[in-house]
């Protein structure tokens, strides 16, 4: 037993715990404040017990403790009422597809149907020559509105490999749903209908699906300039003997788990509206992001945008949950076409089209060793991490792939751990941060192996933690 001592909104409580009781399981049989009920006020008291469903077992670990009323502060435990509710329940919200300006016109992004394939001709006289059609783009028709490429701001070692990524493509589609032409139209229907006019001619290229495709010798190369599939490898983060410590451990457990690929969907679907002010070289832009002040900085950068002439405005937001924690190429697409047209701008994307146009998450694989004593003390953690990137990366894509680095042993202590891992670029759409991207998670477990020293007597395997 362990004694452990806090203090809660001023009032101070000690008490007796077994070691692998989490603390916050012992702060809320001790001081009784899980919840507030409703109505509660900053100033009152509560004393109140364990919820329903908390473990007898954990009481106990505690011991028998004197029921105490705790003051409520202003804020810390008290019921807080929530602001935005009644403008959003009652249909008051202002979301971006709720956006339009006088004037505006739509845009429909062309996509490749192949995963990887060189763009040989781009015809878009087909949709030109629809109803409501303004303008019609290929990617070397846009090559003159980029600044620079589609920012990645989170290498993370010097090695790390950047591919330029253009946002309409304009030599090779990388994955399905690279965007190859842009079509113009009065109406979304009219723009939708025309994009499907467009004749792309392809020359179909060999495809990298996977982590271990990516990684085969002789395998397709994504980028050419490169010469292989690598985005960085072999990054390592060690902490103590980890060697050592394997090497003496009474028993060892190593797991392979895969963890797949997976879609953000998130209720409202992404969308821009861009507005260009001619007379002045002003712009605003409307997004469905969960970063407007660095989607700012960077899209200025990416289109020649003096900073100072530039607004970025995020509307209510149905939903992100990091997938529109990034700077998209559809939002350079609209400001590039606003800024040509001299007419404001709006796409919105389709359910369907967010599977292959929005970031994905995980696509992770993952050797995990444990070493231990025989009674399941943890001594040391090895993880070796290998990650699909995608074939571009995002603007935080690399760094988040080694955020989960000092994870792997949860919160128990470990002597020594080591952490390796590395990414590749297969032809897919980018995997980044989507709902903590990189800790450990329940993962496929695809194998696994359990070994113990000659010395050892442990006849089961042994339960880890703590």
């Amino acid at each position: 037993m362990e004694r452990i001592a806090c203090t809660m909104s001023g009032v101070g409580r000690e008490a007796e715990v077994e070691p692998r009781l989490l603390i916050v399981k012992a702060i809320q049989s001790a001081a009784g404040t899980m919840r507030a009920p409703a109505g509660a006020q900053g100033g009152s008291t509560m004393a109140q017990g364990p919820l329903p469903g908390e473990a007898a077992a954990e009481e106990s670990a505690i011991g028998t403790l004197t029921e105490t009323s705790v003051e409520m502060g202003r804020y810390v435990g008290s019921w807080m009422l929530r602001k935005e509710d009644a403008r959003l329940v009652t249909g008051h919200g202002r979301f971006l597809d709720d956006l339009s300006l006088p004037g505006m016109v739509w845009v429909a992004v062309v996509r490749s149907p192949m995963a990887h394939a060189r763009i040989t001709r781009v015809d878009t006289s087909p949709a030109l020559r629809l109803p409501g059609v303004v303008a019609a783009y290929s990617g070397a028709d846009l090559a003159s509105e980029w600044a620079a490429a589609l920012p990645c701001a989170w290498p993370i070692t010097p090695e790390t490999r950047i591919p330029t990524h253009w946002p309409v493509a304009q030599d090779k589609a990388r994955l399905a749903g690279d965007p190859v032409a842009v079509v113009v139209a009065d109406t979304r229907e009219h723009a939708v209908d025309a994009a499907e006019a467009v004749d792309v001619d392809y020359e179909q290229l060999p495809a990298v699906t996977s982590i271990e495709e990516a990684l085969a010798e002789g395998a397709p190369v994504i980028h050419e300039e490169f010469g292989d599939n690598i985005c960085f490898k072999d990054l390592k983060i060690a902490v103590g003997d980890v060697d050592k410590v394997f090497a003496e451990a009474p028993v060892t457990v190593k797991e392979r788990y895969y963890h797949p690929r997976l879609i953000p969907n998130a209720m409202e679907p992404r969308g821009v509206l861009a507005q260009p002010m001619p007379v002045t070289g002003e712009m605003t832009m409307w997004s469905s992001t969960q970063i407007p002040h660095i989607l700012r900085t960077l899209l200025a950068l990416t289109l020649g945008i003096p900073e100072s002439k530039f607004r970025v405005i995020a509307p209510d937001v149905g939903g992100g949950f990091g997938s529109k924690l990034d700077v998209y190429g559809e939002e350079a697409i609209c400001l590039a076409v606003a800024r040509r047209l001299g007419m404001p701008v709006k796409w919105v994307e389709e359910r369907s089209e967010g599977y292959v146009a929005t970031i994905h998450g995980r696509d992770v694989i993952q050797d995990v060793e444990v070493a231990a004593t025989e009674e399941g003390r943890l001594l040391g953690v090895r993880a070796k991490v290998l990650c699909d990137m995608g074939a571009y990366c995002q603007l935080v894509a690399p760094g988040i792939q080694v955020l989960g680095a000092t994870l792997f042993s949860g919160v128990y202590r470990a002597e020594a751990g080591s952490f390796e891992c590395t990414a590749v670029f297969p032809n897919r759409m980018p995997s980044a941060a989507y709902r903590a991207r990189a800790g450990p998670r329940r993962p496929t477990r695809s194998s696994g192996s359990w070994t113990r020293s000659p010395a050892g007597s442990a006849r089961t395997r042994p339960r880890y933690g703590g």
